[in-house]
């Protein structure tokens, strides 16, 4: 197995945060590109029915190592890559060098054990993903873990998540034939760090399933930015570690 002639060399010290990201952009797309230039890393992808859209992003100065030619775009099969992202550890750095042809993703233990996989790139071109610029009646801000323990709890009884603002609370809930189960947050409760309701309840549902790789990722956040209203997509925003940041989209459930 030949040396990689890397035009790209990066490395970040926590690898979960790119298994638990790319294994939730993989549920959307089969293939990405990851794109990569002077101000940091950007990867994107929107299902094909267009329902829900993931943006993942770290800045240049998050990464232990940052060495490029030129900017560019790494193409390659998300579900590979996921695989590989399965064996990282608690501790591992992830490294990725790259050339014309072949992707090395490398797990660096604490010990500084590294496991190498080389990827083919690919050749197709991947859909150019929009920045969205939307306005939001309601903006919610709820610990991470507490999101996460949400998310869990109604997908086991719910199909369909319903979120509603109350000029005190803000509620998430499940609704399926069976029935509804609903989790509150509360100024009152201090549930609630930043609460930003509209003076009216207002409330949207989406698909709930839709969800639950992004609750995956919220453990590693400290907290989660919910907006949404009424006919408008639900926006989710995490700041992660070293600067990283993820937002994800989900539109409107039509009933």
């Amino acid at each position: 197995m030949g040396e990689l002639v890397s035009k790209v060399n990066i490395k970040f010290a926590d690898a979960r945060l790119w298994r638990y990201t790319l294994k939730a952009i993989a549920e959307l797309a089969e293939v990405a590109g990851l794109r990569i230039d002077e101000n940091g890393i950007r990867i994107a992808a929107m299902d094909p029915s267009h329902v829900s859209l993931i943006d993942f992003r770290i800045p240049r100065e998050a990464f232990d190592e940052y060495e490029i030619q030129e900017p560019t775009a790494l193409v390659f099969n998300l579900e590979d890559i996921s695989k590989i992202l399965r064996r990282a550890t608690r501790t591992d750095s992830l490294g990725i060098k790259a050339d014309e042809s072949k992707v090395n993703f490398i797990l660096i233990s604490k010990g500084g054990v590294e496991r190498q996989f080389i990827v083919p790139q690919l050749t197709q071109d991947v859909e150019e993903v929009p920045e969205l610029e939307l306005q939001f009646p309601v903006v919610a801000r709820i610990l991470g873990a507490s999101f996460a323990t949400a998310i869990s709890v109604l997908s086991e009884v719910g199909e369909s998540l319903k979120l509603r603002a109350e000029p005190e609370s803000f509620k998430m809930i499940g609704i399926s034939d069976l029935g509804e189960a609903e989790i509150i947050f509360s100024t009152l409760a201090g549930t609630l760090i930043d609460y930003s309701p509209s003076s009216e309840t207002l409330e949207a549902s989406y698909t709930l399933e839709y969800f639950e790789e992004a609750a995956k990722i919220s453990r590693l956040a400290d907290t989660v930015a919910i907006y949404f209203g009424p006919d408008v997509p639900c926006k989710l925003e995490m700041e992660l570690t070293s600067g990283a940041r993820l937002i994800m989209y989900v539109a409107p459930r039509a009933e």
